[in-house]
């Protein structure tokens, strides 16, 4: 299918097999992979962050991680399903996945503030992918030129994961996938807990953390379900001004 485009920035519109198979790809080509997983939240920052939207625009693959993402595409009348999401901790994990059968090298990196401990990732992580090859570092204990993993997931937070990869990746040598996957970790170690399954089939994942974090999330749910509507919408009325058939 033909990506989908949402206030300027063009997500994949590809099955999970269709990913996982283009991250096979990636793991061996020559060159730097970024990845993007693209929220609402996202969007809404990208709109008044030019630097942030050509980074997303620029990426090797940006796929749609928020159920908003679907919806308003098909509101603008794009193809899309909600079996084309693909959520950061549903990438992670195909990622740790593959390197663990593929016996390729993990590094993460961790904000100097993060909910889980290095060896409670690390922990979490060898439980469930035992023959994993990973390295955890903070931020701030990353030294310059490194790392040189064949896969390295960022956990800054957006925008600064995806402009720290963006930023670094002339000196990620080596690195063949690099991708921000924001407090990914933090459900993988179960200091967070993911929303029920039914929640996260009908795309209202976003509901369960509402309730886990309510003072947290509050402003992050209304800039996805309020501020990013608006934003499509109006871009849409634009486009028809300006277009009049």
């Amino acid at each position: 299918m033909v990506p989908i485009t949402l206030l300027g920035v063009k997500i994949a519109a590809k099955t999970r097999e269709e990913i996982r198979s283009q991250l096979v790809e990636f793991l061996h080509s020559a060159g730097l992979k970024q990845i993007a997983t693209v929220n609402p939240e996202f969007l809404v920052t990208a709109d008044r962050d030019k630097e942030f939207k050509n980074i997303l625009s620029s990426v090797a693959l940006a796929v749609p991680d928020g159920s908003g993402i679907i919806y308003l595409a098909k509101l603008t009348r794009q193809k899309i399903s909600l079996a084309h999401r693909f959520t950061g901790v549903d990438l992670t994990h195909d990622l740790l996945q593959l390197a663990e059968a593929e016996q390729k090298s993990v590094e993460i990196i961790l904000p100097s503030d993060s909910l889980s401990t290095k060896e409670e990732i690390y922990t979490s992580i060898v439980k469930l992918y035992s023959k994993a090859i990973v390295r955890i570092f903070r931020e701030d204990e990353v030294k310059e030129g490194s790392p040189r993993a064949d896969i390295v997931l960022v956990a800054l937070g957006a925008p600064e994961q995806e402009k720290w990869i963006w930023n670094h990746r002339e000196t990620l040598l080596g690195t063949k996938i690099a991708l921000g996957v924001g407090g990914t970790f933090d459900f993988i170690s179960g200091k967070i807990q993911r929303a029920p399954i039914i929640l996260r089939s009908v795309g209202l994942e976003w509901l369960w953390r509402l309730y886990q974090e309510p003072r947290r999330r509050f402003r992050r749910i209304v800039r996805a379900v309020v501020v990013f509507p608006w934003l499509v919408l109006r871009e849409t009325l634009n486009h028809r001004n300006s277009h009049p058939e």
